[in-house]
Formats: structure tokens, sequence, C-alpha cells
């Protein structure tokens, strides 16, 4: 057990499985501590019962889902389910938490502190929360054969949470100083969790069930890319940055910013799907890996860009405010989460694993004695 778990997280030349595994009680203690603080942040505003208990319940949320992990390092449980559980709720509630706690802010029932640790504590919970999903598990957590959908919700949830976290650090790059975000039901509920779920079991389940290098299941799982993202990000732009309803606020319209938003979509589609269909997803060298990330990361921010500038009728332009240092931290650890996180989890599949071994197997010394010639 000790020998895979060593080939598992040094294989050379790419990313290995368990290559976040040390990081487990970091991980987990940092998520407690979000969680605490979400707790302790509930009451720094002037709230009504229903809303402040929502909010405590949504930070015990996260500190549960930290002490769950800090927990299974100890005892030394290593389980898809529980890491998958136990990510999956804190991505969850600090993004409700969010929800819960701006509109408050915006209104001034709370101050503009306490409502700016709230973002900063969500943001923390998203990112650790997304990074957590890519903690170690034992190969065999996961059927080597069928649809593997435990990778392809975790795969699918990390894309997600990295490319909002690259898009609202995106927003705040012209702001005199950091914001907090608004926060719109509707836009969030109707049309930015639809494109997520286009994202996880329409895009994600073609790529599970689908035969690599086939030329009309790459298309089209690029093409379900952009529809989902789309979707996605015009929920987002309008929940988080107008505060109003998407099915309300219509498109403002920027020419600069079509041709950006288009231009994104075909690299999506022909560029980074060339590249995928030349190079499939088995192989799992660190620079064909990375480029595959890379490529992503390219498309996405050009994509962000240009769907903001459309809907809200500004030039795509970058504009450096007060705000930009932060938001360019922001920017680059949902980067991290679209590239190294997530492909630390896309070395946990089954298939990566094994991929591992052959090489691993073939460069083992042989323990047979010698055949006299």
């Amino acid at each position: 057990m000790a020998r895979e778990q060593q080939t598992m997280s040094s294989a050379p030349g790419r990313f290995g499985a368990g290559a976040l595994w040390h990081l487990q009680v970091p991980i987990g203690a940092i998520l407690a501590v979000v969680g605490a603080a979400m707790v302790v942040l509930a009451f720094s505003g002037l709230l009504g019962a229903g809303r402040l208990i929502f909010e405590c319940a949504l930070g015990a949320a996260v500190f549960v889902s930290g002490a769950l992990l800090v927990g299974a390092a100890v005892v030394g449980k290593r389980s898809t389910g529980l890491h998958l559980a136990a990510g999956e709720l804190a991505l969850a509630a600090s993004i409700v938490y969010l929800g819960e706690a701006m509109p408050p802010f915006h209104h001034g029932a709370v101050d503009h502190d306490a409502g700016l640790a709230q973002f900063v504590a969500v943001m923390v919970g998203l990112v650790v929360g997304a990074t957590s999903l890519a903690l170690p598990a034992p190969a065999s957590s996961e059927k080597a054969t069928g649809v593997h959908w435990a990778s392809v919700i975790r795969d699918s949830v990390i894309l997600i949470v990295g490319t909002i976290v690259v898009a609202i650090g995106i927003s705040q790059t012209a702001n005199p100083a950091v914001m907090p975000p608004k926060w719109n039901w509707t836009s969030f509920l109707g049309i930015t969790i639809p494109g997520m779920l286009t994202l996880i079991f329409l895009r994600g389940g073609l790529k599970a069930i689908g035969r690599r290098g086939q030329l009309a299941r790459g298309v089209t799982v690029e093409l379900l890319l952009v529809v989902g993202l789309g979707v996605m990000v015009f929920g987002s732009v309008t929940n988080l940055n107008l505060g109003a309803s998407g099915f309300q606020a219509g498109l403002k319209g920027n020419s600069g910013g079509l041709t950006l938003w288009i231009a994104a979509a075909l690299f999506f589609v022909v560029v980074r799907g060339a590249f995928k269909l030349a190079i499939p997803d088995g192989d799992h060298r660190a620079n064909v890996a990375l480029a595959r990330k890379i490529l992503y990361v390219v498309g996405a921010i050009g994509f962000i860009y240009g769907e903001r500038s459309v809907i809200m009728g500004k030039p795509p332009t970058v504009a450096a405010g007060g705000a930009f240092a932060a938001a360019a931290a922001i920017i680059v650890s949902g980067m991290v989460v679209l590239t190294y996180v997530r492909q630390a989890a896309k070395a946990m599949e089954p298939d990566a694993a094994a991929s591992d071994a052959a090489p691993h197997a073939a460069a083992a010394p042989s323990t047979r004695a010698p055949i006299a010639a």
C-alpha cells in the first residue's frame, strides 16, 4: 500500500495523484477557521432572527466540513465519498452564505468592514473548498470501468468554482477599493445554477461516456462548455455585479466585447478542441496536462471579459483601480484552482492511476535471475 501511494504521488513528468495529501490537515483547519469566522461575523449586523440563525448554520456547515477533513486525516481514513461530501458541503454553504450576507450589507444593515470580512471569508471558503476536492483517495475507491460520476462531479465543480473566482476577481480590477458583490437570487437560481448543471451533467457526462478522440464528441463537449459557461457567466454577472434579475436585465451590447466573446468561444471549440483531439485526456504528462488547463484559463478570461462587456455595455479593457492588486490575487487563486488543483484531482481518476502504473511497472528493476545464454 505504501509503495502504491508512493507511485501515485511521485510519478515522473506529471502532476501525481495524491499531490495534495500532505495539505489535508491545513485545508481542514482553514475551513474550520473560516466557518467559525462566518458564525462570528453573522452577529456583526442588524439582522432578523431567521437570517441570523441561517447564516450561523451555514458557517457551522463550513466548520463541520473542515472538522471532517481534519478528523479523517488524524484517523487515517481516505475516502472519495468523504472528501467529496466535505468539499461540496463547504462550497455550497460558502456560496449560499454570500447570498445571505450581501443583501444586508448593501442595505446598510452591516458595516463595510464586516461585509468585506464576510466576502473574504467566502472567497477563502471557495478556493480552499475546491482544493479539498483534490485530496487523495485510494484509486480502488472508484470503479475502473463505467462512468466515474464522482470524478465527473469533482472535475466539473472545481472548474466551475475556479471560473467563478476568476470572474469575481475580474469584476474587482477597476474598483477603487475591494467591494463586496451584490446578490440576486433569481439570477442565481434561474440562470447560474442551470449553467452549472449543464457543465456538470451534460458536458461532464458526455466526457465520461464518449470515446476519446472522436471528432463529433470533442466538438460537442466544447460546444456544451461554451453554452454552460455562457449561461453561468451571464447569471453571475447579473447577480454579483448588477444585483438584478437576468431575465429582466438584458444586454446593453458592445461591439468590441461581442468580438472578443465570439473569438473566445471559437478558441474553445477550434484551438482547445483540436489540442484535445490531438492529445487526448489519457496523456498525463505534466507539460501536456498543464497546457490543456492553461488553454482553458486563456479562453475563459477572454470569454468572461467579452460577455461582461456585452452585458454591461462597456469596452472589454483592463482597468487598474485601487483594488487591482487584491483583484489580481483573487484571479491568480482562481487560476491555481483551474490548473494545479484541477489536475491533481484529475490524477486520482482510475484511468490516470492506471496510466501511471504502466511506466512504473516497466521501469521497475526485474527480480528474476538472468537466464543464461
